[in-house]
């Protein structure tokens, strides 16, 4: 695959930033999962990727979302994944919130229906009935 180089940040900043950005944030999540933690927050973000708190939320800002909708996303991406997993089965709707970062089941109920339309119980049942 190639890719293309960026530009040292003297070059052109406005180019290069946002694209460094995005990769860091996306890497330290997939890497990390920091989200599965409950108290995790838009601080502890900013330290374990360097990158300050004003430039994630200008990035996000840009994007038209919120860091708690950022946060939610990746969370319940990773419900997903769970919910997908055979090995995960036998785990209940509860488990697999608190699992993904969230703090209670109604909010990981009500953050799953909002963004997939659904909710986590029926999707389950859906993922069992089709790889049955």
């Amino acid at each position: 695959m190639d890719r293309k180089k960026l530009k040292p940040d003297s070059e052109n900043q406005e180019s290069s930033y946002p694209a460094a950005t995005i990769e860091k944030l996306d890497f330290c999540m997939k890497q990390y999962r920091p989200y599965t933690r409950n108290d995790f927050t838009l601080y502890h973000l900013s330290v374990i990727t360097n990158i300050p708190e004003t430039d994630i939320e200008n990035y996000l800002g840009e994007s038209s979302q919120s860091f708690a909708q950022y946060l939610c996303k990746w969370r319940v991406k990773h419900a997903i994944c769970l919910l997908d997993k055979e090995t995960s089965w036998n785990l209940d709707i509860k488990t697999i919130g608190l699992l993904s970062g969230f703090s209670s089941e109604k909010r990981f109920t009500e953050a799953f229906i909002r963004l997939e339309g659904i909710y986590p119980k029926d999707y389950q049942s859906q993922i069992h009935t089709s790889k049955s």
